[in-house]
């Protein structure tokens, strides 16, 4: 779900002329504002500016109202093969991989058409039998591994267990 605008519909909105006028009587006000100490007066103009600020950000918020219902809410499914398009939303596995060596090569391997016998299928089941052995409380990266049962930090030099 979109949080903000798009840029292109953001700028848009800058140059519309209810949006432009409003902006330039809150420039208006806030000069005057600069110039009269605080008064009566002075109070009233501030809630006219607070108010004026409310409407700019309704103005936007409508905006943004009006594209979160155009996006797409559901996953909609392919009526060929009737499977769930997961494969369009974002995943972070991509940028992460790199620091799971097993699960990096298993995605790679796991869809590719050879038999288990294969080089790649004794591959892929031996990453697989990796990652139901390892612990999964704790998952460190290759350079932190405790080393002869210490943390890998020389000031640190803790025992670890694993």
């Amino acid at each position: 779900m979109l949080q903000s605008l798009p840029a292109k519909v953001e700028a848009d909105l800058e140059i519309r002329a209810d949006f432009i006028a409003i902006s330039q009587e809150i420039d208006a006000l806030k000069d005057k504002l600069k110039q009269v100490p605080v008064n009566d007066e002075s109070q009233l103009d501030r809630a006219k500016r607070e108010e004026l600020y409310w409407r700019k950000r309704q103005l936007v918020s409508e905006e943004l109202n009006k594209w979160q219902q155009i996006q797409l809410r559901k996953i909609t499914l392919n009526i060929k093969n009737k499977a769930p398009q997961v494969a369009n939303l974002p995943s972070y596995f991509n940028r992460i991989r790199r620091l799971d060596p097993p699960r990096d090569r298993l995605a790679s391997s796991l869809f590719l058409n050879a038999p288990l016998r294969s080089v790649q299928g004794r591959t892929a089941l031996q990453d697989m039998i990796t990652l139901c052995k390892e612990n999964p409380r704790v998952a460190y990266r290759p350079s932190l591994r405790p080393k002869r049962g210490h943390c890998p930090v020389s000031k640190c030099a803790q025992d670890m267990d694993r």
